[in-house]
């Protein structure tokens, strides 16, 4: 059983959310049982971030977190992958 959950942090930056990695590391620490009835309940992370006055809005910046999502899913349990910087 997998579920994803978006989170938009209006405040954070770039470097705020590379620290997710201590958030993961907290939900390994809690050993959950996953609902699914085996393994463990793990967290993987994908960010995205812009920047006040950036074109790129909404759909994009979700395209791009969602890629790095995915990403960082495939590389295992318990990992954050930050999407790709485009420049303009």
């Amino acid at each position: 059983m997998e579920r994803e959950w978006p989170a938009i942090l209006p405040a954070a930056g770039a470097e705020e959310a590379l620290k997710a990695p201590r958030q993961c590391a907290r939900v390994k620490g809690l050993d959950l049982a996953s609902p699914a009835l085996i393994g463990r309940v793990t967290m993987s992370i994908g960010a995205a971030s812009l920047n006040y006055g950036d074109a790129e809005m909404g759909t994009r910046l979700t395209e791009r977190a969602d890629i790095a999502l995915h990403a960082s899913k495939y590389t295992g349990p318990n990992r954050v992958q930050a999407a790709r910087v485009l420049r303009a």
